[in-house]
């Protein structure tokens, strides 16, 4: 079984693969999460997170990153669903971490460029391969 993803050549040449994101009873639109490897949990950005925010519970702890740290909200037994063309593969998740800062005209552009991290979570469940353009993870 393999996901494959891409390499966004045009923006910042990181590699994204797709998932939907699954928060009992719901399922959310497709998520382009950046594969990041030194990442621990995987985390939904606020861009990606709008069609939601509504729905997240307070922040609850803090997500420290390059930039500093950031309020979060933590979903509990949630899942990914990757579309394989003829099939979906589901991965539950104990958890995903929310980025829920505080949105000010001054903070808005850096926010909401902050990506959505397909986290060790994930990947270590994973061969993980790189070639020029795409990313795969097999089973």
């Amino acid at each position: 079984m393999k996901i494959i993803g891409y390499k966004d050549l045009l923006e910042t040449g990181f590699y994204y693969i797709d998932a939907a994101l699954i928060y009992a009873p719901t399922v959310f639109h497709k998520i382009r999460f950046m594969v990041d490897t030194g990442c621990q949990i995987t985390t939904i950005g606020v861009r990606d997170s709008l069609s939601f925010y509504q729905h997240i519970p307070q922040a609850t702890t803090l997500t420290i990153g390059v930039g500093g740290d950031m309020p979060t909200s933590i979903l509990p037994n949630c899942a990914l669903a990757f579309d394989l063309l003829q099939s979906v593969h589901l991965e539950r998740l104990s958890k995903i971490n929310v980025l829920k800062p505080v949105i000010t005209p001054q903070n808005f552009n850096t926010v909401m460029s902050i990506p959505s991290t397909l986290g060790a979570d994930i990947l270590s469940r994973y061969y993980l391969s790189f070639d020029v353009n795409s990313v795969t993870l097999e089973k």
